[in-house]
């Protein structure tokens, strides 16, 4: 009983009373399905609004099923994997310019720390 002295619904009794059907086997609630991709609820929410991932409603939650889920955390961590070739391609970068600079330079190896406060006194 609820301390207001009323007892909680019973879910399978509501369910056969109303007409409600039960979710898939293997379903996820965005809850569980968050939980499986490291996301935020909300963004999982996000998701079944903006069409990425298909959910069925049922009542007034949402239920995944979980090849959806995988789907998108693949999905996800693809897009992580994409950021250490954008790594790479930063590394490549700046090597280029660090060789441009040694050629501006002359060779002569500089201390950034010493340039920066240079600069601030107005000697460069």
């Amino acid at each position: 009983m609820k301390n207001s002295g009323r007892k909680t619904a019973r879910t399978g009794e509501e369910r056969a009373v109303y007409g409600i059907p039960k979710p898939k086997t293997g379903a996820l609630t965005v809850r569980e399905a968050a939980a499986l991709c490291g996301k935020n609820p909300e963004t999982i929410r996000r998701w079944v609004w903006s069409g990425k991932i298909e959910a069925e409603k049922v009542g007034n939650q949402l239920f995944i099923d979980r090849s959806q889920i995988d789907k998108s955390c693949t999905f996800g961590n693809l897009k992580k994997n994409s950021k250490s070739s954008n790594l790479a391609e930063i590394i490549k970068r700046v090597d280029v310019l660090r060789e441009r600079i040694r050629k501006e330079t002359g060779g002569r190896v500089f201390d950034v720390t010493e340039m920066i406060e240079e600069s601030r006194k107005g000697l460069l």
